[in-house]
């Protein structure tokens, strides 16, 4: 086969797409693969495992034309790409099937979105909920509950759309629930607290059951999940990028390639299946400019591992994506800072009253949106801002400011010298604007509408849940200064329901699974409100290993 070099350009070009009527042109999957038959060496010093054709080279198909390893570095029955959540997950559950598995991490440690979220769970746990409060839960109630939360997906959030299609993975989601829950406090020790309510968040609501969040403040997730794994003697081999999937004439996945951090190339074998577990492709700016584009600037929240490599890999050779312009999770965050005090006043609020209490200025001194919707909403809304940024502003009666001075710096000139989180403080809202560089009279008025809302009962301008807020009147007035850091990507790795990679064909790659943010949101995807990452990736990332385990060794 011959090949051609062709720039990164070449590569990364969007083409222009109308899609019904003025709906967000998208790059695809097709187009990547239209563009190049291999990836140009500028494009892999940039660490682009690349969306081209794969290559024939001697026995087998591979990345690059590398060939089939005449001998391997690490030879084991299941090899999984990724050492976060959904990675342990299905390298423990490979082991429990009785057969062999290694985690690779390009990291230099446990790393993962599990590894820093806030470790919560919503789903399905029938007898945590029947002890707990004496509720009977069942697959069908919660999804015929979660299907009420349409009104908040991305999709119809964003443009109105309802989704029509079945919902065959949040289905099979609900159903690996109750057992994966139950594993992973009676065998991986991992500590569930209860939440009876989740409104602290806020979140919009359709539960007709509780609980149905848990959250596992004392032990988190990835320390027990590491420890047992270490206990299975499963192997976690560090510092290594994987680079290539190795596939045999039979079109089968048969092993990895992976670039260590000092150059050297090491590679696995996999005698059953190979298990992507790579995670989202947030933190890889040339994707994210294609198909997020409104996001290429924003710092983003996820983990520093999050590059699309799994994407990547699979696209190489000839894997399909899905959705991958549907959208992100988002959090407001502090400028300056990835501190979450505002979430925080929302926790602190949710348990107590007024719930969101603040409201949200632009830098316009212009209200925006309705500040009960939810965080990733609000965000979102923040994003599409001035100067993407925005202030969130209490009085001194709120229960929010209590919680914000005790995290911040205050100050009553507009200036810090401190690393804190900078609170602007004013006496007055005229004097709180100046500090906020906004029009005096523009926030006062804002300010003056909002509290006629109060008043009434009825957000007129954005609909906002007025239940237990009050007036915002009474100084020293407070604002804090936000942006928004996106952290998840919906679109991802297309699979079936049973974790198998999907090729352009609509047939599953044979030795290939994939499981966690790599895939994006099956939620989001299927039109249904994102409830959390974490639950995907502990249900589908046992399941892939479960899977993977039961296949049969191709030597």
């Amino acid at each position: 086969m011959r090949t051609r070099r062709i720039s990164n350009e070449d590569i990364w070009r969007n083409k222009e797409e109308k899609m019904n009527g003025d709906k967000k042109r998208e790059l695809s999957r097709r187009d990547f693969l239209g563009g190049a038959a291999v990836l140009a060496a500028s494009t892999a010093a940039l660490g682009l495992a690349g969306c081209a054709p794969s290559q024939t080279s001697g026995g087998g198909v591979v990345t690059g034309g590398s060939g089939i390893p005449s001998t391997w570095d690490h030879e084991t029955d299941v090899v999984v790409i990724g050492a976060g959540g959904a990675g342990h997950m299905a390298a423990i559950a490979a082991v429990e099937s009785g057969s062999e598995a290694i985690m690779f991490e390009k990291m230099g440690s446990l790393m993962g979105d599990t590894a820093i979220c806030a470790c919560e769970m919503c789903g399905l746990w029938p007898d945590r909920t029947k002890a707990d409060t004496g509720e009977t839960d069942t697959v069908d109630q919660y999804m015929k509950d979660w299907e009420q939360s349409y009104i908040w997906s991305t999709r119809y959030y964003t443009t109105g759309e309802q989704y029509t299609g079945e919902r065959v993975m949040t289905q099979r989601e609900i159903e690996l629930c109750p057992d994966t829950f139950q594993w992973l406090q009676d065998t991986a020790g991992v500590e569930w607290t209860t939440f009876y309510d989740s409104s602290w968040d806020p979140q919009p609501k359709w539960e007709t059951v509780k609980p149905r969040n848990w959250k596992a403040s004392n032990t988190r997730i990835i320390p027990p999940l590491a420890k047992l794994a270490a206990s299975k003697g499963i192997e976690t081999v560090f510092d290594v990028r994987a680079s290539e999937l190795i596939v045999n004439d039979d079109g089968r996945v048969i092993g990895a390639r992976f670039t260590a951090s000092d150059g050297t190339s090491v590679t696995a074998k996999a005698r059953k299946a190979v298990v992507l577990s790579s995670g989202s492709f947030m933190g890889e700016r040339t994707m994210v400019a294609s198909y997020l584009s409104d996001l290429m600037y924003n710092a983003y929240g996820c983990s520093p591992g999050a590059a699309g490599d799994g994407h990547k890999l699979v696209c190489s050779i000839g894997g399909d994506w899905r959705e991958m312009s549907l959208g992100a999770r988002y959090a407001p965050v502090e400028m300056g800072s990835y501190s979450q005090l505002m979430m925080g006043s929302w926790y602190y609020c949710g348990v107590t009253k007024p719930q969101v209490p603040g409201i949200f200025i632009n830098t316009e001194g212009k209200r925006f949106t309705a500040e009960s919707q939810g965080y990733s909403f609000s965000a979102y809304q923040i994003n599409k801002q001035p100067f993407k940024m925005a202030y969130y502003l209490v009085d001194s009666t709120a229960v929010a400011a209590t919680h914000l001075l005790d995290g911040a710096e205050v100050s009553t000139t507009g200036g810090s010298s401190s690393s804190k989180v900078l609170l602007y403080q004013s006496d007055t809202l005229a004097g709180l604007a100046a500090k906020m560089n906004v029009d005096p009279d523009t926030l006062v008025s804002e300010v003056n509408r909002y509290n006629g809302f109060v008043d009434a009962g009825t957000d007129s301008d954005f609909n906002k849940v007025m239940t237990g807020t009050t007036r915002i009147e009474t100084g020293p007035f407070y604002a804090l200064a936000e942006i928004c850091a996106p952290y998840n990507t919906y679109g991802g790795i297309k699979t079936d329901v049973d974790s198998h990679v999907i090729d352009t064909s609509g047939d599953a790659i044979a030795g290939l699974y994939a499981a966690g943010s790599c895939c994006g949101s099956y939620a989001e995807q299927e039109g249904l409100y994102y409830t959390g990452g974490v639950v995907q990736a502990m249900t589908f990332g046992r399941q892939a290993g479960q899977h993977a385990a039961a296949e049969t060794a191709w030597e």
